[in-house]
This record gives C-alpha cells, structure tokens and sequence, in this order.
C-alpha cells in the first residue's frame, strides 16, 4: 500500500524578490505588483503598517496573457478566510480555509481539471485532522483514511477503479499496522490475502491466502512477524 502524501497547497507561497511595482492609491493601501520569470502577483499593501493587507492574487503570464492561479485574502501580513486555486482552463483547482493565525483550518478539496472532485479532507489548526477521501476522476472512490497530525493513523479502505474492493486495514505513523487484507483486481471482489503487519519495523508477512489457507511465514522474517504481532493485533471484519 502507498503512504499517504498530503499536501496543503498546489502552488508555494513565493518569497518576492521579483521586480515590483506601486499602482493605484487606496487610502493607506495601496496596489502593488511583482513579477518571478512569468509569475505575477497582484495584491494590497498597507502602507502604514508595512505589510500585505486585503486582496492577494497569483497569475500566469502565457503569451501575453494573465491566466488566474490563485486568489485569497490577507490580514496582518498572513492569509485568512478562503483560498482559492486554478487549473490553467480556469477550472476550480483547490479550495481551502485560513484561520486568524493563517493556519489552514476547516474543510479542503482539490478538483481534476474536468471539475470532478479529487480530494477531500480537513483541516484543524495547520494539520489534516479526521477523515481524507481520495476519489477517481470517473467520481469513484479511491481510498478514504483517517488522518491524525498531518499522518495517516486509523482505519483506511482502498477500492479499484470499478468500486470493488482493492485493500483494507488500518495505519499507525503512515504505515500499515497488524491485519491487512487485499482482494482480487477483478469484478468479483473476492479477498485475496491476508497480512500480519509492524508499522515501527515497516515489515509485513502473508499468514493467510484464500488458495492455501493459513500460513506460518515463507522465511524466518515473515514468520518471527506474524509471530509477534498476532497477539497484539485484534482480527479485522
């Protein structure tokens, strides 16, 4: 099974060093530009507290063209409230909350190009907290896992393309830990195997397949494992 790899932005909020420009006069803000290579950025600067403050916006600079990437708001120098990220073809990429803190903080959910739903989740206080369901572009789900800290830890269920199911078990640090069961790439869905796994020893061994039945290990690892764990582990269903 894959570890799961969240990541909080599709694009990185770029330190500017790029050149930049002062625009129109708002009171105390004023608008600013900068440019990085064919990155544009646009937002509001408050003058008297020397920081970014209001509406901040990303573009792509394509043939003469600015194509929108990115849009948020700012306070006090970090981003609050919603985020919202682009595709190139302008459809809805990721959106996401900011806190007063500028942590992401609240539901999440990255979209495909076509507008299909790709990923969601939530955050609390700058890390993934509760569940976090992968889906297919067909709108399909992929997998779903219980996120603790930024890392899977908890029950998770992966299903093939076709919704039938593909594995089940549970994470400990990103890893599986004790039963794993994984089931036949075909339309009948039948469970295929059963493993014995040790999320600190990033180890797991079969003790179960559904041709051969129980299964004491095919060396001394895999045997000292399922050895190990099955008193600990507590049968799946």
């Amino acid at each position: 099974m894959k570890k799961i790899v969240a990541a909080a932005s599709i694009l990185l909020f770029m330190a500017c060093q790029g050149e930049e420009q002062t625009q129109k006069n708002e009171g105390p803000k004023v608008w600013k530009t900068e440019q990085q290579a064919d990155l544009l950025m646009e937002y509001q600067f408050d003058t008297i507290k020397q920081q970014k403050e209001g509406v901040y916006k990303e573009y792509s600079l394509q043939e003469g063209k600015k194509i929108l990437l990115l849009e948020r708001k700012m306070k006090a120098g970090l981003s609050v409230g919603e985020e919202k990220q682009y595709h190139p073809n302008g459809k809805l990429a990721a959106r996401f909350q900011y806190n007063e803190k500028g942590q992401e903080d609240g539901p999440l959910s990255y979209y495909y190009p076509n507008g299909q739903l790709k990923q969601a989740g939530y955050y609390k206080e700058g890390v993934l907290d509760d569940s976090l369901k992968t889906y297919y572009p067909n709108g399909q789900l992929k997998e779903w896992v219980i996120m603790r800290n930024n890392e899977a830890n908890g029950p998770f269920a992966e299903f093939y393309q076709n919704g039938q199911p593909k594995a089940k078990g549970t994470y400990l640090g990103n890893y599986e830990h004790c039963e794993l069961w994984l089931y036949a790439q075909d339309s009948t869905g039948k469970l295929q195997s059963k493993m014995l796994c040790d999320s600190p020893l990033k180890t797991c061994a079969t003790f179960w397949k559904a041709e051969e039945g129980q299964l004491e290990g095919v060396n001394d690892l895999a045997k000292s494992t399922i050895d190990k764990m099955r008193p600990q582990c507590e049968p799946l269903e």
